[in-house]
């Protein structure tokens, strides 16, 4: 990979047992246009459902664009820390636009509008914008599909990141911090989005746009979208925690402090954030189908 001229955007896509949804997201992938280089680098954790097997097809017919890393013993179960290793780490763009393999984009110039608005405000580290939710036919009559909210503001910072992750992970570009090595606690926590979101926030403000661009699947097969919710909060504060130590900043610690107390306040049966009784409310929909 590193005998070609580097890319400005790096599409990172992470995916496991996802042989019904990958083909829409690379074909989502392989759409868009744009005036400058991409390059697509997309890591299957061992799946046992034969989308490796995709991959290799579409890398075959686009061997200078989809660069795969195919693992053969599944990584995640050993707390290998592979997504933050291997897959940021093999990302050479100056940005990095993230989609899993269940998700998908729906607008064809969704990168030239995130990254020409980065490109033209340096001033900003992060980009995202509006996505449907999409529920699964087994758990309702209907696809239930709703917008992300629509009341975040076009501005925020890394303290409003720091209270709660509000960018769903297929929307966001940023920028890319390759020379900068991750902290070993990168390697074991969940959910890993968050915390990457808010080390690029160091960086810059944020930008939210209010185009919906991409569909993000929400079930209980992925990889956070099992985890029950208790687990849930407890791997968040945990994470939380790292996160305060790692910043070091009082503005910061003063929102993560408050985003802990939500979460314990959540594993003790009484959320009071709208923020967590909505996550609460999504996962009533996706265990029983109601909503």
């Amino acid at each position: 990979m590193d005998s070609n001229p580097a890319p400005l955007v790096s599409i990172v896509c992470t995916t496991y047992n996802h042989k019904r949804y990958i083909k829409k997201t690379l074909e989502g992938f392989l759409m868009q246009r744009t005036d400058f280089p991409l390059e697509i680098v997309i890591h299957d954790d061992a799946s046992t459902d034969g989308t490796a097997g995709i991959i290799r097809e579409y890398a075959a017919g686009h061997p200078d664009l989809i660069f795969p890393i195919l693992q053969t013993e599944n990584q995640f179960s050993k707390g290998n820390g592979i997504v933050a290793i291997k897959v940021f780490g093999a990302a050479r763009g100056k940005y990095i636009a993230l989609c899993e393999g269940d998700d998908y984009w729906i607008d064809r110039n969704k990168l030239q509008k995130q990254v020409g608005f980065l490109e033209s405000n340096p001033d900003y580290a992060i980009c995202f914008h509006r996505v449907k939710l999409s529920y699964p036919l087994n758990l309702s009559n209907l696809i239930r599909r709703r917008r992300s909210k629509s009341s975040i503001k076009e501005t925020t910072t890394i303290t409003d990141l720091c209270r709660n992750n509000y960018i769903y992970t297929a929307s966001c570009v940023f920028q890319n911090r390759r020379n900068e090595p991750l902290p070993k606690w990168f390697e074991k926590v969940l959910p890993l989005d968050w915390p990457y979101f808010v080390r690029a926030a160091r960086y810059g403000k944020i930008r939210f746009m209010r185009e919906t661009m991409a569909v993000y699947r929400i079930h209980q097969a992925g990889i956070w979208g099992g985890v029950p919710a208790r687990d849930k909060w407890a791997r968040e504060i945990e994470m939380l925690q790292h996160l305060g130590e790692f910043l070091g900043r009082p503005d910061c610690q003063r929102a993560i402090d408050q985003a802990i107390l939500e979460r314990r306040d959540a594993l003790a049966g009484r959320p009071h954030h709208p923020t967590v009784k909505g996550i609460l409310e999504a996962l009533t929909v996706i265990v029983t189908g109601r909503g």
